[in-house]
């Protein structure tokens, strides 16, 4: 494995944000819903699909309940779920291509489940009656409607898992090989990238598909903290990590080679969680230096500012923003969460100005097969 941290012209030309002396416009936005007198408040994460439809939590003036799931693209705002029958509350959603959301909701009943909607119908992944008693986080759908969640174990411990409805697959659980686990991704081929704390200590990122495990990075060599993996259809991860080398930043393994893309030794003062696209291209929300924050896509030896705090949206200041993994896809549309300075908050979209190119997929490392552990 070969971890790319020590060219640091390289590292100045990846960590230093793009800038023009032309003004010209990177991006447009599209306003997905805000503050306006039916939706009250929102949730920070913001969820988008390959067809650029967003899915949000918010409290909004509905009958009979306050708080619901919704998807928006601009045009039309679709309801998932609320809380004027069943459901008590919810965690933030992920959506797939087809339009369908998954979710954790708390119910009227008592304890959680994981549900998964499309405005027509709900179905039920997982719940705290049996083999499960709590659910966190926000669960992570695949185009085949299957959904990895984390969950804490009625027998003791926890674990990651996969499910449809129908069938239901474990990842990884602390009976073996880990002591804690964290923030599941899956991708279409059904490969889940998580984080786990191992038996023998230390901290690691690993891949799963229920018939085997294969290490990503852990805290053995290069590394001494990890969080928030992503994986994209390719089998490439990219995640949050602390180097042993000190600061921390963004890392991608695409194949054999971890390479750093972003890092507090360059222009950023702090990163929160990234996003991976098809053709590798990362987002990721930062702060700059002596600056606000922003949302930053890094291709190649770039990183393009989307939007920061200071900049204008629909004729009033960003005076916060929030930027989360499933808020990327791959036509390079960013969801996200605004607070602007006239009061007003909401869920927007950032379009690419010039036209998605087909996507180029980065070459696969990870396929389903069975793999033994190495751990």
């Amino acid at each position: 494995m070969n971890l790319d941290l020590n060219s640091q012209t390289r590292a100045n030309n990846i960590l230093h944000p793009l800038t023009s002396s032309r003004k010209i416009k990177a991006y447009t936005f599209t306003k997905i819903a805000e503050t306006n007198g039916f939706f009250i408040q929102f949730s920070y994460i913001a969820s988008i699909n390959n067809r650029g439809v967003v899915a949000f939590q918010a409290a909004a003036l509905l009958k009979g309940g306050r708080e619901a799931i919704f998807t928006g693209d601009g045009r039309a705002i679709l309801k998932i779920a609320d809380t004027g029958g069943f459901f008590k509350g919810f965690t933030s959603a992920s959506i797939n291509d087809a339009g369908v959301v998954a979710f954790v909701a708390s119910l009227k009943t008592g304890g959680k489940g994981i549900f998964t909607g499309d405005g027509r119908g709900l179905t039920q992944i997982a719940d705290t009656k049996d083999r499960f008693c709590w659910f966190s986080g926000t669960p992570s759908i695949n185009n085949g409607s299957f959904v990895a969640f984390w969950a804490a174990l009625e027998d003791g411990g926890e674990g990651i898992f996969t499910g449809n409805g129908r069938d239901l697959t474990k990842i990884a659980d602390t009976k073996d090989y880990f002591t804690a686990l964290a923030s599941p991704s899956i991708n279409d081929q059904g490969n889940v990238a998580f984080r786990a704390a191992r038996e023998q200590g230390g901290y690691g990122i690993f891949k799963g598909n229920g018939d085997g495990i294969l290490k990503i990075a852990d805290t053995k060599n290069s590394f001494s903290w990890f969080a928030h993996p992503c994986i994209n259809n390719v089998g490439s991860v990219t995640f949050l990590a602390y180097p042993t080398q000190g600061g921390y930043g963004i890392f991608k393994r695409n194949g054999g080679k971890i390479t750093n893309i972003a890092h507090t030794s360059g222009c950023f003062s702090q990163f929160a969680s990234p996003a991976l696209n098809d053709s590798g291209a990362i987002a990721f929300r930062a702060n700059l230096n002596g600056s606000d924050e922003g949302i930053f896509i890094a291709t190649g030896s770039t990183a393009k500012k989307v939007i920061a705090v200071g900049d204008y949206l629909f004729g009033s200041k960003v005076t916060s923003l929030v930027f989360s993994p499933g808020g990327f896809n791959n036509a390079g549309q960013i969801a996200f969460y605004a607070r602007l300075a006239n009061g007003t908050s909401g869920i927007f979209r950032a379009d690419p100005v010039v036209s998605a190119t087909p996507i180029t997929p980065e070459r696969p490392f990870f396929r389903r097969r069975s793999l033994t552990a190495n751990c």
